[in-house]
């Protein structure tokens, strides 16, 4: 591997954490109210200190303790499933791995070691699952941590000498700065003398309302009316938009536990709907929301089956992702447990797309098979239905169905048929699906190496996956001749025109997944510290993988770890590489069971690491980017599902240039 220092991750940036000086010269100002100078020690600083305090509740679905927060990213393996917690957003994922699983009993490990971050921002190495059960049983959470009321960013302070005299201004940027600022008030050695807050200043409660504030009385009275905000508002018109807002799933049940992982789709008209097990079961019933004595009831009627359900039950407890129901019974009161669990709409599986199909007869009519084309390759993990239309209207008043959408005719060619997709509340959205029909009667494609082969884009003029059969429209490259002259049969970029192939059940790769790519590419940069990316997976270099060239062109791999970089070392020394060069290359990486990563250019091993920490994410995520920043021309894009061999690899050297568009 090359140094650290060489890494293209470089180019993302460094965080600069910094107190600035806004005013370098003493200037004369009045002195302030001795009231709305802040004391250390003081009530007010107290106040803003236990607000700005680490709040370790945040990461709780982790850790499970309010003593301290785990420092990211962190990998984990939760309920079998490898991830990589890059930010507080990402427990999402989290929620939803637990959410799939049909117990109460998720399993959580972390990948050692780890550092955790106390409340007063102290960072701790955890070497090991049993240091951390360790700490976690004798951590004492400060009990004085304001969680509900947050100051909105920036705010600056004015420093004065003991004359009253401006010598500096602080801007403050985040909770963390704000700390540490205060607890440096009562210490000599840091130059405070005097500190003001600039007013006016904005708290935001954690129920989203808002005050701003303009002395400092009044913001010691707003930190301190922070419980007021943060109590979780139970009234029925909020606890109908919460319902209705995600699906919900049973937590806890105290007295049936086959009841947990239950999820209830609240819907419109009073309709709900229960799916257990594997999703395919559902039970049909009514719900409908009422006020009694000052409590919330929901009440649940009409079920076709699992009468324990039904019945009125009081909302014991309520905030936006958890609610608490109680039913009394003659024997003992039944308490039920909810979690909302807000999945990806249906509607963000899908989109409008050009289906292309062989017309063997060339007649201009064949049977299609829609659901396989269109519905199969989509990775949802939300629950809908969908039906085809042949118009618009029918496929908005979800009528005329297609009876057979896997065995369609089609009646003209091109035709545009709609996919009508409806999620279980009853709100649906309608995508435009083109079918073109296209001569392929003949093909002289011999099919070299294609077993196990997932994308396969030659560039023969367009940029179709003669797998899938999926063509990538809107292509604003130029085509160009590929490696054996061949006109128009390979794509050229110019560093800002790259695309998307999207990510299907059949071509995903996650972390374990034995996988080759391979590639021909042909660099026409001349800014030698560009980073470019030919082949990537996901749309950021924080997601997935890598493929490009950085630092005189030269070909590397690299991760979602931002330290992984695995290197063509010989390039720089080769003569036949310089930056200028006008030759094509071919590019493979293959990744094996044990993570053993190997990089060939041109037929030769060029670097390999074994047993390598190359991470490529256990989530597919959504699609690979080709020639992301890239300046120059590629062709014959192939990625397999299994581990080429270097013999194999040679093959595909050997391989003559081609421009085919079918297989």
């Amino acid at each position: 591997m090359k140094a650290p220092i060489k890494f293209f991750y470089l180019l993302i940036g460094i965080l600069f954490f910094t107190f600035a000086s806004c005013q370098d010269e003493v200037i004369e100002e009045t002195p302030p109210n001795e009231q709305e100078i802040i004391q250390a020690g003081s009530n007010l600083a107290n106040l803003m200190r236990y607000s700005s305090a680490n709040d370790g509740s945040v990461d709780d679905l982790m850790d499970n303790s309010d003593c301290f927060t785990v420092h990211l990213p962190v990998t984990i393996v939760a309920n079998g499933v490898t991830l990589t917690i890059e930010t507080l957003d990402d427990l999402s994922v989290l929620q939803a791995i637990f959410d799939a699983s049909n117990t109460d009993n998720d399993d959580l490990v972390f990948l050692f070691p780890i550092i955790i971050i106390l409340n007063d921002y102290t960072e701790v190495n955890i070497e090991s699952v049993e240091a951390l059960e360790d700490f976690i049983a004798t951590c004492i959470s400060d009990e004085d941590i304001i969680e509900c009321a947050d100051f909105v960013y920036p705010i600056s302070f004015s420093i004065y000498n003991t004359d009253f005299q401006v010598i500096d201004t602080i801007v403050i940027d985040n909770d963390y700065e704000l700390y540490i600022f205060l607890e440096g008030l009562d210490d000599d050695d840091n130059g405070v003398v005097l500190a003001s807050l600039n007013f006016p200043v904005t708290i935001a409660y954690a129920n989203g309302s808002t005050v701003e504030v303009n002395s400092n009385q009044a913001l010691e009275e707003a930190i301190n009316a922070a419980g007021e905000n943060c109590e979780d508002d139970c009234s029925e018109e909020v606890i109908v938009e919460n319902l209705q807002e995600c699906h919900w799933v049973i937590a806890a049940h105290n007295v049936n536990n086959d009841y947990l992982g239950y999820h209830f789709y609240f819907n419109e008209n009073n309709l709900l709907q229960i799916i257990f097990g594997t999703g395919s079961v559902t039970v049909g019933g009514e719900w409908y929301t009422s006020e009694v004595n000052g409590s919330v009831v929901v009440t649940i009627s009409e079920l076709t089956d699992f009468n324990d359900l039904e019945g009125d039950w009081i909302v014991e407890s309520c905030n936006n992702n958890q609610l608490v129901w109680i039913q009394q019974t003659n024997s003992r009161p039944i308490e039920m447990a909810l979690e909302q669990s807000c999945q990806d709409s249906p509607f963000n599986c899908f989109n409008n797309q050009t289906i292309t199909v062989c017309d063997i007869d060339n007649d201009g009519i064949e049977i299609i098979e829609l659901e396989t084309l269109v519905l199969v390759p989509v990775i949802c993990t939300a629950y809908f239905t969908s039906t085809f239309h042949e118009t618009l209207a029918d496929a908005e008043n979800n009528m005329n169905a297609i009876v057979q959408p896997n065995a369609y005719t089609n009646i003209s060619n091109p035709q545009t048929v709609y996919l009508r997709i409806e999620a279980l509340n009853g709100l649906y959205e309608v995508f435009e699906i083109e079918l073109v029909l296209e001569n392929c009667t003949t093909c002289d494609n011999p099919g070299a190496l294609t077993n196990d082969l997932v994308i396969y884009v030659p560039f023969g003029d367009e940029v179709k996956d003669l797998i899938s059969g999926q063509t990538v429209q809107n292509i604003t490259n130029d085509f160009v001749a590929d490696r054996s002259g061949n006109q128009s049969c390979a794509i050229a970029f110019n560093g800002n025109n790259h695309f998307s192939i999207p990510v299907s059940t059949q071509n995903q790769i996650v972390q374990g997944d034995s996988f080759s790519i391979s590639i021909w590419f042909k660099m026409q940069n001349t800014d030698l510290s560009n980073h470019e990316i030919i082949f990537q997976k996901g749309e950021a270099v924080t997601e997935g993988f890598q493929m490009g060239v950085y630092d005189l062109n030269t070909p590397v791999v690299g991760d979602t770890t931002f330290g992984y970089g695995l290197w063509d070392n010989d390039w720089n020394g080769e003569i036949d590489v310089q930056w200028d060069n006008t030759d094509w290359h071919h590019l493979v990486l293959t990744r094996d069971s044990n993570n053993t990563i190997r990089l060939y250019r041109d037929g030769t091993l060029r670097n390999i690491d074994e047993n390598s920490n190359f991470n490529i994410d256990s989530d597919p995520l959504e699609n690979y980017i080709v020639g992301q920043y890239f300046q120059g021309h590629l062709d014959d894009l192939r990625v397999y599902k299994r581990t080429l061999s270097s013999n194999e690899v040679g093959d595909l050297f050997q391989l003559e240039a081609d421009c085919f568009q079918c297989l």
